[in-house]
């Protein structure tokens, strides 16, 4: 009787031809669990204006971050009053606790 497989390198070398064969043609929906749909999906716009500035336009920068949740669908807009010394870090914590939120 003759043996189809003869030494480790070709049984090695089917199961791989297998195993290719198998992920190619057979789909397994494990990552498929983080979809995200759209209506769960929200944009954050976050204005940043300093004291003295909104003291003198503060109805139109507040119309402009209404313009803005209105024109772009499923945006939260939130305005920041913050002072000129501010700095960067204290600005980029506050926008990654919004993005957490």
């Amino acid at each position: 009787m003759r043996r189809i497989l003869r030494t480790p390198r070709e049984y090695i070398a089917t199961l791989l031809v297998f195993f290719l064969l198998v992920s190619q043609t057979i789909h397994v929906s494990f990552f498929d669990s983080a979809n995200a749909s759209q209506e769960e999906y929200r944009d954050i716009v976050s204005i940043y204006v300093d004291e003295t500035t909104y003291g003198r336009l503060d109805s139109e920068i507040n119309s402009y971050a209404e313009d803005i949740q209105t024109s772009l669908g499923s945006t939260r807009v939130s305005l920041f009053v913050i002072d000129e010394n501010t700095k960067p870090s204290y600005i980029a914590n506050q926008n990654e606790k919004l993005y957490y939120e």
